[in-house]
Protein backbone atom coordinates (compact mmCIF):
# COMPACT_ATOMS: atom_id res chain seq x y z
CA UNK A 1 0.00 0.00 0.00
CA UNK A 2 1.49 3.31 -1.10
CA UNK A 3 1.23 6.59 0.74
CA UNK A 4 2.02 9.80 -1.07
CA UNK A 5 4.55 12.07 0.57
CA UNK A 6 3.68 15.74 1.05
CA UNK A 7 5.97 16.66 -1.84
CA UNK A 8 4.42 14.07 -4.11
CA UNK A 9 0.92 15.14 -3.14
CA UNK A 10 1.71 18.72 -4.06
CA UNK A 11 3.22 17.66 -7.38
CA UNK A 12 0.23 15.46 -8.15
CA UNK A 13 -2.15 18.27 -7.36
CA UNK A 14 -0.26 20.80 -9.45
CA UNK A 15 -0.14 18.59 -12.55
CA UNK A 16 -3.85 17.83 -12.34
CA UNK A 17 -4.84 21.41 -11.63
CA UNK A 18 -2.94 22.75 -14.61
CA UNK A 19 -4.28 20.12 -16.97
CA UNK A 20 -1.77 21.19 -19.61
CA UNK A 21 1.85 22.28 -20.05
CA UNK A 22 3.36 24.37 -17.28
CA UNK A 23 4.46 27.06 -19.71
CA UNK A 24 3.21 30.61 -20.12
CA UNK A 25 1.45 31.52 -23.35
CA UNK A 26 4.21 33.86 -24.51
CA UNK A 27 6.84 31.18 -23.90
CA UNK A 28 4.74 28.49 -25.57
CA UNK A 29 4.54 30.50 -28.78
CA UNK A 30 8.34 30.38 -29.08
CA UNK A 31 8.48 26.59 -28.97
CA UNK A 32 8.47 24.32 -32.00
CA UNK A 33 5.85 21.55 -32.30
CA UNK A 34 8.55 19.00 -31.46
CA UNK A 35 9.50 20.89 -28.30
CA UNK A 36 5.87 21.15 -27.23
CA UNK A 37 5.41 17.44 -27.87
CA UNK A 38 8.51 16.59 -25.85
CA UNK A 39 7.34 18.70 -22.91
CA UNK A 40 3.86 17.20 -23.05
CA UNK A 41 5.33 13.70 -23.11
CA UNK A 42 7.35 14.47 -19.97
CA UNK A 43 4.25 15.83 -18.26
CA UNK A 44 2.25 12.72 -19.22
CA UNK A 45 4.93 10.37 -17.91
CA UNK A 46 5.21 12.35 -14.66
CA UNK A 47 1.45 12.13 -14.12
CA UNK A 48 1.47 8.38 -14.72
CA UNK A 49 4.32 7.98 -12.23
CA UNK A 50 2.35 9.88 -9.62
CA UNK A 51 -1.06 8.32 -10.28
CA UNK A 52 0.45 4.81 -10.82
CA UNK A 53 -1.72 4.35 -13.93
CA UNK A 54 -3.97 6.51 -16.10
CA UNK A 55 -6.31 5.75 -18.95
CA UNK A 56 -6.48 7.66 -22.23
CA UNK A 57 -9.42 9.81 -21.16
CA UNK A 58 -7.65 10.85 -17.97
CA UNK A 59 -4.59 11.90 -19.97
CA UNK A 60 -6.90 13.87 -22.25
CA UNK A 61 -8.44 15.72 -19.30
CA UNK A 62 -5.08 16.40 -17.64
CA UNK A 63 -2.87 17.24 -20.60
CA UNK A 64 -4.71 17.49 -23.93
CA UNK A 65 -7.55 19.94 -23.76
CA UNK A 66 -9.80 21.18 -26.54
CA UNK A 67 -11.85 19.59 -29.29
CA UNK A 68 -8.92 17.62 -30.67
CA UNK A 69 -7.77 16.59 -27.21
CA UNK A 70 -8.66 12.92 -27.47
CA UNK A 71 -6.85 12.47 -30.78
CA UNK A 72 -3.86 14.37 -29.43
CA UNK A 73 -3.77 12.20 -26.31
CA UNK A 74 -4.02 9.02 -28.38
CA UNK A 75 -1.19 10.16 -30.65
CA UNK A 76 1.16 11.05 -27.79
CA UNK A 77 0.39 7.85 -25.89
CA UNK A 78 0.88 5.70 -28.99
CA UNK A 79 4.34 7.22 -29.50
CA UNK A 80 5.29 6.69 -25.87
CA UNK A 81 4.04 3.12 -26.08
CA UNK A 82 5.91 2.49 -29.34
CA UNK A 83 9.17 3.68 -27.76
CA UNK A 84 8.46 1.50 -24.69
CA UNK A 85 8.44 4.48 -22.36
CA UNK A 86 4.97 3.26 -21.34
CA UNK A 87 3.19 -0.06 -21.22
CA UNK A 88 -0.54 -0.43 -21.67
CA UNK A 89 -3.30 -2.90 -21.05
CA UNK A 90 -6.78 -3.12 -22.58
CA UNK A 91 -9.80 -3.18 -20.32
CA UNK A 92 -13.36 -4.06 -21.30
CA UNK A 93 -14.73 -3.60 -24.81
CA UNK A 94 -15.16 0.10 -25.67
CA UNK A 95 -12.97 1.10 -22.71
CA UNK A 96 -9.74 3.06 -23.24
CA UNK A 97 -6.29 1.62 -22.69
CA UNK A 98 -4.70 2.01 -19.28
CA UNK A 99 -1.07 3.18 -19.36
CA UNK A 100 1.59 2.55 -16.73
CA UNK A 101 5.36 2.62 -16.32
CA UNK A 102 6.92 -0.75 -17.24
CA UNK A 103 7.71 -3.41 -16.32
CA UNK A 104 5.24 -4.16 -13.51
CA UNK A 105 1.53 -3.82 -14.19
CA UNK A 106 -0.36 -2.27 -11.24
CA UNK A 107 -2.97 -4.39 -9.49
CA UNK A 108 -6.71 -3.66 -9.19
CA UNK A 109 -6.67 -1.41 -12.24
CA UNK A 110 -10.42 -0.73 -12.35
CA UNK A 111 -10.41 0.40 -8.73
CA UNK A 112 -7.26 2.47 -9.24
CA UNK A 113 -8.62 4.23 -12.32
CA UNK A 114 -11.87 5.01 -10.50
CA UNK A 115 -9.98 6.48 -7.53
CA UNK A 116 -7.86 8.57 -9.91
CA UNK A 117 -11.03 9.98 -11.46
CA UNK A 118 -12.15 11.10 -8.00
CA UNK A 119 -8.91 12.99 -7.46
CA UNK A 120 -9.07 14.60 -10.91
CA UNK A 121 -12.67 15.60 -10.23
CA UNK A 122 -11.81 17.18 -6.89
CA UNK A 123 -8.95 19.12 -8.44
CA UNK A 124 -11.28 20.48 -11.11
CA UNK A 125 -14.09 21.40 -8.69
CA UNK A 126 -12.25 22.57 -5.56
CA UNK A 127 -9.47 25.17 -5.77
CA UNK A 128 -7.86 24.41 -2.43
CA UNK A 129 -6.84 20.76 -2.15
CA UNK A 130 -4.14 20.82 0.49
CA UNK A 131 -3.30 17.11 0.55
CA UNK A 132 -4.25 13.73 -0.88
CA UNK A 133 -3.16 10.44 0.70
CA UNK A 134 -3.86 7.19 -1.11
CA UNK A 135 -5.06 4.23 0.97
CA UNK A 136 -4.93 6.25 4.18
CA UNK A 137 -3.78 3.96 6.99
CA UNK A 138 -4.20 6.18 10.03
CA UNK A 139 -7.46 4.50 11.07
CA UNK A 140 -6.45 0.89 10.38
CA UNK A 141 -6.52 0.06 14.08
CA UNK A 142 -10.13 1.22 14.15
CA UNK A 143 -11.18 -1.05 11.26
CA UNK A 144 -11.49 1.68 8.61
CA UNK A 145 -9.19 2.37 5.66
CA UNK A 146 -10.46 4.87 3.07
CA UNK A 147 -9.30 4.58 -0.51
CA UNK A 148 -7.93 8.08 0.01
CA UNK A 149 -8.04 10.97 2.44
CA UNK A 150 -8.20 14.52 1.09
CA UNK A 151 -7.82 17.83 2.88
CA UNK A 152 -9.73 20.64 1.21
CA UNK A 153 -9.90 24.17 2.63
CA UNK A 154 -9.08 22.90 6.12
CA UNK A 155 -11.65 20.07 6.09
CA UNK A 156 -10.99 16.36 5.61
CA UNK A 157 -12.79 14.06 3.19
CA UNK A 158 -12.60 10.27 3.29
CA UNK A 159 -12.89 8.82 -0.22
CA UNK A 160 -14.59 5.48 -0.80
CA UNK A 161 -14.75 3.90 -4.26
CA UNK A 162 -17.50 1.30 -4.55
CA UNK A 163 -17.57 -1.02 -7.52
CA UNK A 164 -21.18 -2.14 -7.77
CA UNK A 165 -20.16 -5.10 -9.93
CA UNK A 166 -18.66 -6.80 -6.87
CA UNK A 167 -22.15 -7.07 -5.29
CA UNK A 168 -20.55 -6.83 -1.86
CA UNK A 169 -22.65 -5.68 1.05
CA UNK A 170 -22.10 -1.96 1.48
CA UNK A 171 -21.08 -1.48 5.10
CA UNK A 172 -19.34 1.90 5.01
CA UNK A 173 -22.25 3.74 6.63
CA UNK A 174 -22.02 1.44 9.66
CA UNK A 175 -18.23 1.63 9.76
CA UNK A 176 -17.99 5.41 9.70
CA UNK A 177 -20.71 5.83 12.30
CA UNK A 178 -18.86 3.34 14.52
CA UNK A 179 -15.62 5.20 13.85
CA UNK A 180 -17.25 8.42 15.00
CA UNK A 181 -18.93 6.88 18.06
CA UNK A 182 -16.02 4.75 19.29
CA UNK A 183 -12.92 6.62 18.14
CA UNK A 184 -14.04 10.13 17.19
CA UNK A 185 -11.65 11.92 19.54
CA UNK A 186 -8.70 9.82 18.40
CA UNK A 187 -9.56 10.44 14.75
CA UNK A 188 -9.60 14.19 15.35
CA UNK A 189 -6.30 14.07 17.24
CA UNK A 190 -4.64 12.14 14.42
CA UNK A 191 -5.74 14.87 12.02
CA UNK A 192 -4.52 17.67 14.33
CA UNK A 193 -8.03 18.57 15.46
CA UNK A 194 -9.74 19.98 12.36
CA UNK A 195 -12.98 21.93 12.88
CA UNK A 196 -15.21 19.03 11.82
CA UNK A 197 -15.19 15.24 11.62
CA UNK A 198 -14.22 14.06 8.12
CA UNK A 199 -16.93 14.04 5.51
CA UNK A 200 -17.28 10.96 3.33
CA UNK A 201 -17.35 10.98 -0.47
CA UNK A 202 -18.65 7.73 -1.96
CA UNK A 203 -18.30 7.09 -5.68
CA UNK A 204 -20.05 4.06 -7.11
CA UNK A 205 -20.40 2.65 -10.59
CA UNK A 206 -24.17 2.24 -10.92
CA UNK A 207 -27.10 4.59 -10.50
CA UNK A 208 -29.14 1.89 -8.72
CA UNK A 209 -26.31 1.31 -6.26
CA UNK A 210 -26.09 5.06 -5.65
CA UNK A 211 -29.78 5.19 -4.81
CA UNK A 212 -29.39 2.22 -2.46
CA UNK A 213 -26.46 3.85 -0.66
CA UNK A 214 -28.40 7.10 -0.29
CA UNK A 215 -31.29 5.17 1.23
CA UNK A 216 -28.91 3.50 3.69
CA UNK A 217 -27.65 6.90 4.74
CA UNK A 218 -31.20 8.11 5.38
CA UNK A 219 -32.15 5.19 7.62
CA UNK A 220 -28.84 4.23 9.22
CA UNK A 221 -26.80 7.35 9.95
CA UNK A 222 -27.42 7.96 13.68
CA UNK A 223 -24.62 10.49 14.06
CA UNK A 224 -25.70 12.54 11.03
CA UNK A 225 -22.32 12.25 9.33
CA UNK A 226 -21.95 14.22 6.11
CA UNK A 227 -21.92 12.08 2.96
CA UNK A 228 -21.69 12.89 -0.73
CA UNK A 229 -22.66 10.06 -3.10
CA UNK A 230 -21.93 10.25 -6.82
CA UNK A 231 -21.63 7.88 -9.73
CA UNK A 232 -18.32 7.42 -11.49
CA UNK A 233 -20.01 8.27 -14.79
CA UNK A 234 -21.19 11.64 -13.45
CA UNK A 235 -17.75 12.74 -12.24
CA UNK A 236 -16.13 11.67 -15.51
CA UNK A 237 -18.66 13.82 -17.38
CA UNK A 238 -18.04 16.76 -15.06
CA UNK A 239 -14.29 16.46 -15.57
CA UNK A 240 -14.80 16.45 -19.33
CA UNK A 241 -16.96 19.58 -19.16
CA UNK A 242 -14.38 21.37 -17.00
CA UNK A 243 -11.58 20.75 -19.48
CA UNK A 244 -13.41 21.50 -22.73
Amino acid sequence: MRLLSKEKTESLHDSSKLGTLNVRGSELEKLSPNQIGFMRDRAIIQSIVEFTALDTNQIRVLHCQGKAGLRKAQDRLQKLYATKALSRVPRAINQPYVYYIPPKKPQNLDHLIAANWVYIYLCKVYPDIESWTKEYQGWNNFGVQPDALAKISGLYYAIEVDRAESRNRFDKIDKYNSLYADHGEQVMELLNNPPKFPRIIIVTTEEKRKAKIEELIKVNNPHALKYMVKTLESIVKECSVCQS
